[in-house]
């Protein structure tokens, strides 16, 4: 899982754990763009950011998806 922020700056998921944590890590770095790959070995997808998304569905929007990868635009 990546984020791509403005100025095309690119960014690894930190090890974050707990989805309200995530949330906040996400809106403190002004992320603007979340690319959700499936993460089947961990599960860190599915654990933390996926209800951290979810929680917040007024700035949260899908953009893309491919195959099971998924693109999420974050409006401040």
């Amino acid at each position: 899982m990546k984020r791509f922020r403005t100025r095309l700056k690119v960014e690894g998921d930190p090890l974050v754990a707990e989805p309200a944590a995530m949330w906040k890590h996400i809106q403190e770095n002004d992320v603007t763009i979340v690319v959700a790959d499936p993460d089947e070995f961990s599960g860190g997808t599915g654990k933390f950011l996926d209800p951290a998304l979810l929680a917040h569905p007024d700035k949260v929007q899908l953009v893309q998806t491919f195959g099971q990868t998924r693109v999420f635009r974050i409006h401040p």
